[in-house]
């Protein structure tokens, strides 16, 4: 049995934390913690755990699949999302149990906040800036850049922190605001967190800010006619092509999840992008793409 605590939240310099006690029949306590810049310190609601928990999903389901959860989770996660959630993992593989939540849970119907923010990932790679762009097309901009420790910078701290500062400074440029995340979650994954698990940790992080970003759009790595699509090991499809059930299922009152460009391959996204001023650790450089909204 695993059971998630009821969190703490500590304010030290400029960031704020929250920890979730992690406890497990046979072993010792662990801490799972998600900190963010202080300014958003109100969006970290310790009566919560919808984060925590889908992002702990995968890893639960490895450890036998019971969890009770001790604070709060919104009434749409627990009597759909859930549900589909351990459906996905347990298709996977053998090694993958049914999640149930044991005990009394406290599902809450979450008030939407009012107001339009749109996130979306801030690696700056050939898929998020065509997410980017094409947002910006279709008149919805993105308004929250998120750039967290989960992403292919996964394990790796100095790679984390010179896309970091790529992503605050172009966010900064475009009038986005910037939202940084890092989590202990690599601690519960080890290497195989990123590559097999990543839309869990993903939506998991963004749900922990409790509807900073009420609209959040993933960047799609592949599309629907790769080559590999039939032949790709199964822990992959997790990723790559139950992507858009698991974001579905993550979904709070608060919180929509989209997949951006599932039908495109990458030199199929690079015409969709503008000439977009990268600010390097040093100086300007541009990123040139041939580009048809420039000119639109």
């Amino acid at each position: 049995m695993i059971t998630i605590n009821h969190p703490s939240v500590q304010t030290e310099g400029n960031a704020v934390t929250i920890s979730y006690p992690i406890l497990q029949d046979g072993h010792a306590p662990r801490t799972l913690s998600f900190t963010v810049d202080s300014r958003f310190r109100d969006f970290l609601n310790p009566g919560r755990a919808d984060g925590a928990l889908v992002a702990l999903l995968p890893w639960i389901s490895q450890q036998g699949g019971q969890v009770r959860v001790l604070p709060a989770i919104s009434a749409h996660l627990y009597h759909f999302g859930i549900r589909l959630l351990s459906h996905i993992l347990t298709g996977i593989g053998p090694f993958l149990k049914p999640v149930e939540l044991a005990g009394e849970v406290h599902a809450e119907v979450l008030s939407p906040i009012p107001g339009c923010r749109i996130g979306t990932g801030g690696s700056l790679g050939v898929d998020s800036l065509c997410t980017i762009a094409e947002l910006e097309k279709a008149g919805t901009p993105v308004t929250h850049l998120f750039h967290n420790n989960c992403g292919s910078h996964w394990g790796n701290r100095e790679l984390l922190e010179g896309r970091r500062k790529l992503s605050r400074n172009f966010a900064e440029k475009n009038g986005m605001e910037f939202v940084w995340m890092d989590s202990s979650l690599y601690d519960f994954y080890g290497n195989e967190g990123y590559l097999n698990w990543f839309p869990f940790l993903d939506s998991g992080s963004v749900l922990v800010l409790n509807g900073l970003m009420n609209s959040y759009w993933t960047s799609a790595t592949y599309h629907i006619n790769h080559p590999d699509f039939t032949t790709r090991d199964r822990r992959d499809y997790c990723e790559f092509h139950l992507q858009s059930h698991i974001l579905s299922a993550a979904e709070t009152e608060q919180v929509r999840f989209h997949l951006h460009g599932l039908d495109l391959a990458r030199y199929e996204k690079q015409p969709s992008l503008p000439i977009i001023l990268l600010p390097a650790t040093s100086s300007m450089f541009v990123w040139n793409v041939l580009s048809t909204a420039a000119h639109a």
